[in-house]
């Protein structure tokens, strides 16, 4: 692969469909400049957009909370109609240690997601279908080009723009999607997470110490199974719980939470990645799910009306081998300039893990939209402007 060029307007390529690359999508569309953009491909892995919102229809099982300090989340919300509920905590909070130890005690406002977290009304999952609901309102559908079910294999970016030489406007990135199509472009927005960038050949190539440090980040939630148990009433609450549990051994169950809105009743909770010989027995899995369920929470809870759960140790796309147990030892140090600096100037790292936000709903927002402006800043050949 070699850089071409690319003399007829621009294009910008968005790799990663989810939360971070909507919002970087959107902030292109909105832009008062957008109406120099040829095209904004986006490239997305899964035949779906959200991400690591989405994962189980109409029920969160990849996103959980937002807190008020999330500015850049509560001001998307807002600007999507989307309200927030409280996450219930009143009632006992149950602890399970083993060999039919539980104990039940009341601690005061205590939860999984500590003081003042909030679910989104609707899901998570709402987010991205309403983005994409205000993008086509802008009636700029046309400039956007899918590229679902494929990945990125290759990038090849210009020599010169590794030194301290100005870009040119004609100098554009080459993208060698794994469908194999190519894509050129003026700039690329990588939003995914560090180890799936690092799957990517790049001409020239990465750094070694920068490679090395995209191998070794650990993904957001890619240690965690995440389940919702639902149920025909809150049965929890009538007996003084409040949903909360914490399990200090187990079968898979790590903790749990009441995850109630106005039309379901529902538990859901956060377990262990299930081990190699599980993999792929979902009854199994709900079996482990429900027996550590009963454990805390009683025999009620040995009858669900349905089990849902995504295990994410194996469902982040574009990464070729499942995240070993040796992954929890990955560093978690997000927002390092490895994970955030342009490489080349046009090949430009966004994703949740690339801010400082703990891989949060916040970090991806801001991520996307730090990722818009430098796509512009660069392939405008101007000076930073806010979009």
């Amino acid at each position: 692969m070699s850089a071409k060029q690319n003399p007829q307007g621009f294009d910008i390529v968005i790799v990663g469909a989810g939360l971070s690359g909507l919002v970087a999508l959107r902030s292109i569309i909105e832009s008062s400049s957008s109406s120099r953009i040829k095209n904004v491909h986006v490239v997305e892995a899964r035949e779906k957009v959200g991400g690591r919102l989405t994962g189980g229809g109409g029920i969160d099982l990849g996103a959980s909370w937002t807190w008020q300090s999330d500015s850049g989340l509560r001001k998307l919300l807002r600007e999507l109609s989307i309200n927030t509920i409280e996450q219930p905590w009143e009632g006992k909070v149950v602890t399970v240690s083993g060999a039919g130890n539980v104990k039940r005690e009341a601690r005061f406002g205590e939860s999984p997601c500590g003081p003042g977290g909030q679910r989104i009304q609707g899901g998570a999952h709402s987010i991205p279908t309403k983005i994409l609901a205000l993008i086509n309102d802008l009636r700029a559908s046309n400039k956007i080009k899918w590229h679902f079910g494929t990945s990125v294999s290759a990038i090849a970016s210009d020599l010169r723009t590794s030194v301290a030489v100005a870009p040119d406007e004609d100098d554009a990135v080459e993208i060698e999607l794994s469908s194999g199509e190519t894509l050129e472009a003026l700039a690329v927005i990588l939003a995914m997470p560090p180890a799936a960038i690092s799957k990517i050949e790049f001409l020239p190539p990465l750094p070694a110490p920068r490679l090395q440090f995209l191998e070794s980040t650990k993904t957001w939630m890619s240690d965690i199974l995440k389940f919702a148990v639902i149920f025909e009433d809150k049965f929890w609450t009538k007996e003084g719980l409040s949903g909360f549990g914490a399990f200090q051994t187990s079968k898979i169950v790590e903790c749990t939470w009441d995850a109630s809105d106005e039309e379901t009743c529902s538990i859901s909770g956060f377990a262990r990645p299930v081990s190699v010989s599980m993999r792929g027995d979902d009854e199994a899995i709900k079996s482990a799910i429900v027996y550590d369920l009963k454990s805390c929470f009683g025999e009620r809870a040995s009858s669900p009306s349905s089990i849902h759960f995504v295990d994410w140790s194996y469902s982040n796309f574009n990464i070729d081998q499942v995240q070993s147990q040796e992954s929890l030892n990955q560093h978690l140090n997000y927002g390092n300039k490895h994970l955030r600096d342009a490489f080349n100037s046009r090949v430009i790292f966004s994703g949740t893990e690339s801010e400082d936000e703990a891989g949060h709903m916040e970090g991806a927002i801001k991520s996307g939209i730090r990722a818009a402006n430098e796509a512009f800043t660069v392939a405008m050949g101007t000076k930073r402007r806010s979009l």
